[in-house]
């Protein structure tokens, strides 16, 4: 697999009957932001931008 390339766009998946879509977050993005290899996959929230084609992911340590 290549290395991940911030600088490129990447194309989110949609499968079957799916409205919404899945991105992919690369290893070396969590690790930027604190989690490490082994840790367990994060939980998260999003919220859609104001100005339309932007969504902020928060992700979370734990189910609250």
């Amino acid at each position: 697999m290549p290395a991940y390339d911030p600088t490129k766009r990447q194309r989110s998946l949609r499968r079957r009957r799916e409205r919404g879509c899945t991105v992919y977050v690369p290893g070396e993005v969590l690790a930027q932001a604190g989690w490490k290899p082994d840790d367990p996959p994060p939980y998260y929230r999003l919220w859609a931008g104001r100005k339309g084609s932007r969504v902020m992911v928060q992700f979370y340590r734990e189910a609250s």
